[in-house]
């Protein structure tokens, strides 16, 4: 029995060589079940209980880096270099090192450095390909990498005015990125310079100052583009000046067809798209004096003919005063007060 024992702890020993644990296992304990004081037989299953407890504890060293707590990992790591031989604690030696690897692309990875980060875990995965958590983190990282380079190229192409290239650029940021807020807000900020630029066609003045405010204040919709706010605010200056020219122009046009209330109204549009109108401003005001002028005449025929009982003739007086008087104005008012009394 002694030989026969004797000779199956050594087949468990080359099984145990050759790696095959579980078969060295069952041949040790099948040495002992022939004489249970085999000591080969013993010191082998204490072999393989001493090669568990340091996998297991090599496993808890995985798991706490895993989990964030490096200094934990670490100490492990170090209990099992201190307890067992160097080529036994070699798998511990390698992963401490790799855990003060990661720890430095955390760093990177916390402040969203990609670049580097990205760089050390590539490096990681090639130098430590089992560790899960390494290739997790690489696979988010490169991810964020990704989306700020399109975030960064959908900015670039927005300040360049390229909107369509811009928002392709935009799609390319998944909603799970870090970026998707930053790229939502572009998108948005795209739809109104999009607006703006379809309001530069147009003449509606007011909306074209409510843009020019929005500009001037701060938080205004650009910021998320790197468009320079006073390049568009000089863009929208300078459409406000050419409607106010244009509106002159016209309103010359009407003053020669002797159409004054028209020329009146096309002379304060063009005031109010640019104040510094001074050619709007003096046609404004003469066509002013111009109706007083006449206004007044009028004013002083109709009371005549009041006087004389042609009331008749009075109120179409009136009429004409209140349709050559400018819109809103005290003469035609008056008119339509003094139309009603001669009912």
């Amino acid at each position: 029995p002694d030989d026969r024992a004797e000779l199956t702890a050594q087949r468990g020993y080359a099984a145990y060589n050759e790696k095959n644990y579980e078969n060295a296992r069952a041949l040790f304990e099948e040495a002992l079940a022939i004489d249970k004081n085999n000591q080969a037989a013993r010191d082998g299953i204490n072999k393989l209980k001493s090669r568990d407890n340091r996998l297991r504890t090599l496993a808890e060293a995985r798991t706490a880096m895993e989990s964030g707590l490096y200094d934990k990992a670490q100490d492990l790591c170090d209990a099992i270099i201190k307890t067992y031989s160097a080529s036994e604690s070699r798998s511990a030696r390698s992963l401490k090192e790799a855990i003060r690897v990661f720890q430095e692309a955390m760093i990177a990875y916390d402040a969203a450095n990609w670049t580097d980060a990205v760089r050390i875990l590539k490096q990681l995965v090639v130098d430590y390909p089992n560790l899960d958590e390494v290739k997790r983190r690489l696979t988010a990282a490169e991810a964020e990498y990704q989306a700020e380079q399109a975030l960064i190229k959908a900015q670039d192409a927005a300040s360049r005015g390229q909107i369509d290239i811009s928002r392709g650029f935009i799609q390319m940021v998944p909603a799970s990125s870090m970026y998707f807020i930053a790229a939502k807000e572009l998108d948005s900020s795209l739809t109104w310079l999009g607006e703006v630029s379809d309001l530069l066609k147009s003449d509606r003045v007011a909306d074209m100052k409510t843009v020019i405010t929005a500009l001037e204040g701060t938080g205004h919709p650009l910021e998320a583009t790197g468009i320079d706010p006073v390049q568009l605010k000089d863009r929208v200056v300078q459409r406000l000046v050419e409607i106010s020219t244009t509106k002159t122009e016209q309103a010359k046009l009407a003053m020669a067809k002797g159409d004054r209330r028209t020329a009146y109204q096309l002379f304060e549009d063009a005031i109010a798209a640019n104040a510094d109108n001074t050619e709007a401003a003096e046609g404004s005001q003469a066509i002013q004096k111009l109706v007083q002028q006449d206004c007044i005449a009028l004013f002083k025929q109709a009371q005549r003919e009041v006087s004389l009982g042609q009331r008749d003739k009075a109120r179409a007086i009136y009429e004409d005063i209140i349709e050559k008087a400018l819109p809103g104005d005290t003469f035609q008012r008056r008119a339509m007060q003094e139309l009603g009394r001669t009912e």
